[in-house]
């Protein structure tokens, strides 16, 4: 909920600024969504100038961003930010955290904003010039309408945006009266739909798609993901990291620009089929020109006219043997789904698994996960995500400094690997806690990916104790002489090990802090 009774609009060189409370520092930022926040130790600071007078390059509805100042920022919070000092200005966004270290001039700061990639991950069409170009181009487009990007169903467009780059085109319009002239089935503002090219028009899959979930930038990318991939998906060398076996796909002279009648023509052939076939197998059809790797894997000859369909799982590649019909095409399916479609998707082991994070596919999942001995949390992500490759270096991190022999880290591709019913992998990252002695009873995250809100997590879900925290060598060291001097006993150091006439102390080696990482799950 938005602090609304404890913030304030102070007029700055013309610009409002919205100050927060320094109690609630953490609470208010978050509910900006986008913010650039000024941190300044008194109200009259130079920095505070400079700042408003950057903001006011960022007035209107088609900016993400809101500043803001806190004054007396809370220090604590500030250090596990990364802020170091005041003044300071950072930049936050979903829990992504950038700080500014350049000059607290105006233009510095603006120049600081404006290089901030997570606000510019999809287009605004301001006029109807502008718009018809975005919409001349036969591809598939998502459009947002709203009469400001800061809505929160626009935050959410804007973040799934970044991961949809390579797969499709995202705009929003700001004037839902523009929008109604595009033919737009439901133009209000706080609307988002998927709109397909002629192409993918058919009496299974309609040219406008309504998204009618919530505000949350996952659920926006799954509708998104489901609509691009449609019934039957059409192949790219730039999009194949988006589809994931088993898939079908049909290669022939399919290029939808340069010969659209020839192309939807075979689409719609594999259309009838994947119609009546279980979602369980997907479909795709794909110019054999652009996949030349595959042309001398399955034999396949670039001419038009011929027509090839092969399945591609994970143990490899199965291709149809007899000439190209919707007729075959359906015996090929049937065939698949009989005899193999219900062997459980699983990758191969790595070879070696002895990192501090183990590498979990569907085969090794009860050996590695489901072990009754050991606490086990979970990290399943996929090859496309760019949230993911965000996380990776957190997770790495974590494992290496708190995996131990009560606690255990792994993770899953899932692309590459069947999730196991247990657990609802709707979105990624995704984090679940298997509790040693209840294996079938996982414990999903829905926090800030930062790295200590996950091992708090964690810590808190842990149902072996927490093992005491080792004494460095330095510490042994000085241990053991007070001992040895309060006793009279003589100290000997050896082996990494302190020792007395009363006893002796492990050593271990000295432990890296954790670096907070920011994005959110």
């Amino acid at each position: 909920m938005l602090l609304v009774s404890l913030l304030h609009v102070v007029a700055l060189a013309s610009a409002a600024l919205v100050e927060l409370p320094a109690a609630h520092t953490a609470q208010a930022i978050e509910d900006l969504g986008v913010a650039v926040v000024a941190f300044v130790e008194f109200r009259d600071d130079g920095l505070l100038q400079e700042f408003a007078q950057a903001a006011q390059g960022f007035e209107g509805p088609a900016e993400y961003a809101s500043f803001a100042f806190v004054e007396d920022p809370p220090s604590e919070w500030l250090k596990q930010h990364g802020i170091s000092g005041l003044p300071a200005v950072a930049l936050f966004d979903s829990g992504h955290v950038l700080v500014h270290k350049g000059l607290h001039t105006a233009e510095a700061i603006t120049e600081f904003v404006r290089a901030h990639p997570e606000t510019r991950n999809m287009t605004v069409l301001y006029d109807f010039d502008f718009a018809d170009k975005f919409f001349n181009v036969k591809s598939q487009i998502f459009i947002g309408i709203f009469s400001t990007v800061r809505d929160p169903l626009a935050r959410a467009l804007n973040r799934a945006a970044g991961n949809l780059t390579h797969l499709t085109r995202t705009a929003a319009f700001l004037d839902p009266a523009l929008a109604e002239r595009f033919n737009i089935t439901d133009a209000r503002a706080g609307t988002l739909v998927w709109i397909r090219p002629t192409w993918m028009v058919s009496p299974y899959e309609p040219a406008q798609v309504i998204y009618d979930g919530p505000a949350d930038w996952t659920s926006v990318l799954d509708f998104a993901l489901t609509c691009w991939r449609g019934l039957v998906s059409h192949l790219q060398p730039r999009a194949e990291f988006a589809l994931s076996p088993p898939l079908l796909v049909v290669f022939g002279d399919v290029h939808f620009l340069r010969d659209p009648s020839q192309a939807k023509y075979i689409r719609n052939r594999v259309l009838r089929v994947a119609n009546q076939t279980t979602p369980r197998l997907k479909f795709a059809v794909a110019d054999i020109k652009e996949f030349p790797k595959f042309q001398t894997a399955l034999n396949m000859v670039p001419n038009k006219g011929q027509i090839h369909a092969a399945i591609f799982t994970a143990a490899g590649i199965n291709k149809m043997g007899h000439e190209f019909s919707p007729a075959n095409l359906q015996t090929f399916v049937a065939k698949f789904v009989r005899e193999e479609l219900h062997e459980k998707l699983s990758a191969t082991p790595p070879a070696v698994n002895d990192g501090p994070v183990k590498t979990v596919v569907l085969s090794t999942f009860n050996t590695i996960v489901n072990d009754p001995s050991v606490d086990v949390v979970i990290y399943f992500h996929a090859q496309w995500c760019v949230e993911c490759k965000d996380f990776d270096d957190v997770w790495y991190s974590l494992a290496s400094q708190h995996a131990d022999d009560t606690l255990r880290f792994a993770s899953m591709d899932i692309t590459a690997n069947d999730v196991p019913s247990e657990y609802i992998v709707n979105a990624v990252p995704k984090l679940y806690f298997v509790p040693a002695a209840a294996k079938g009873n996982p414990s999903s995250y829905a926090g800030a990916t930062k790295a200590d809100h996950v091992l708090n997590w964690i810590e808190s879900s842990r149902t072996h104790p927490t093992p005491a925290a080792k004494p460095t060598q330095s510490t042994i060291i000085a241990t053991a002489s007070l001992a040895g001097a309060s006793t009279g006993s003589p100290t000997i150091i050896a082996g990494g090990q302190a020792a007395s006439a009363g006893g002796a102390e492990e050593s271990a080696t000295e432990s890296t802090a954790v670096n907070p990482t920011h994005s959110e799950l």
